[in-house]
């Protein structure tokens, strides 16, 4: 079954270039807050895995849109090296395009490595609140067969 347009107008509308730096003053916002609650506490280890699934919510639409724009620097490089090519004259079109797709390149390195730190960062963070989650279950298990040994 093919997705419909509207579908993905929906999916264009999730990730606005715009709302960015919203996003990342609010990573960091929750990250300060995450870092508040110690997880000694079964309260405060809960509150740090609330802030930091907010956290990761939010990267990783920054993630996807990072994404999304190192694959249009990819397209944008190969359409100028495909015109250039094209519109060369006689002689060697190969490297007229290449010299065309210099500064392109470059470009298109700072966006993949943009791109790429932040599926880092995302799948880290997604490790540390599972890491949290599963202590706070062995807390829980602990808690729980201290109460029945008594």
């Amino acid at each position: 079954m093919a997705l419909s347009e509207d579908v993905f107008n929906r999916l264009d509308q999730l990730i606005r270039e715009e709302e960015i730096p919203g996003y990342l003053q609010n990573i960091d916002k929750f990250q300060r807050e995450s870092r508040r609650y110690p997880e000694s506490t079964p309260d405060g280890l809960m509150k740090k895995i609330d802030w930091l699934t907010q956290q990761l919510a939010l990267t990783g639409r920054v993630s996807a849109y990072l994404d999304l724009d190192a694959k249009r620097a990819y397209n944008e490089r190969v359409r100028v090296f495909n015109e250039a090519k094209q519109n060369a004259s006689r002689g060697d079109k190969e490297a007229t395009a290449q010299l065309a797709i210099t500064d392109l390149r470059e470009a298109e390195a700072r966006a993949e490595s943009r791109a790429e730190l932040w599926k880092k960062e995302f799948k880290s963070l997604q490790e540390n609140i599972y890491r949290l989650r599963l202590k706070a279950r062995q807390d829980l298990d602990i808690h729980r067969s201290g109460a029945e040994g008594a």
